[in-house]
């Protein structure tokens, strides 16, 4: 069962990869030096070789983080979010959070913590505004194979001088 937030983080990672590859290549026909490679990704030049070497040897999957698509083994089950939500619109309405999380704990020994209880009602509710997805995974630049979108800062200069080269 795949959430939508793992939906959206393999998605993000779907997106960085593409990124790197696109970088990667254009970093192989010298149409990039090493360190402008590096300020697109968002890595030092370091790292950068370190992912160029992978790359040479696995192709894309070796781009890909080792723990895309795995559940953490403290997630919260869905038995349980559904549960919590379900007291939380039913026998506990109106109750505060702190007071819902302790009730959960005396009366059903779910030991959850009250920011874990405050995730699981706002994604509940039925109003989109507040199941948006947590802030989590910063953005890069975006980029496509032609390198024509242009970003700001040093970004946008590199990717100039990325796109005068293709």
């Amino acid at each position: 069962m795949a959430s939508s937030s793992q939906a959206s983080l393999e998605g993000i990672w779907a997106d960085r990869v593409q990124q790197r590859v696109t970088v990667l290549d254009n970093l192989e026909t010298k149409c990039l030096s090493l360190h402008d490679a590096a300020i697109l990704v968002g890595v030092s030049p370091r790292h950068l070789r370190r992912l160029r070497s992978t790359y040479q040897r696995l192709g894309r999957l070796g781009l890909v983080h080792g723990n895309v698509g795995r559940r953490p083994p403290n997630a919260v089950s869905a038995e349980i979010i559904d549960m919590v939500a379900t007291l939380a619109q039913g026998p506990y309405r109106g109750q505060t959070q702190q007071a819902l999380t302790r009730l959960l704990a005396e009366q059903y020994g779910l030991r959850l913590s009250r920011p874990t209880v405050h995730r699981i009602l706002k994604r509940s509710r039925k109003d989109p505004a507040a199941a948006r997805p947590d802030k989590g995974v910063g953005t890069e630049a975006e980029l496509d194979n032609s390198f024509t979108e242009q970003s700001v800062g040093s970004q946008g200069s590199v990717l100039r001088r990325a796109h005068a080269c293709g």
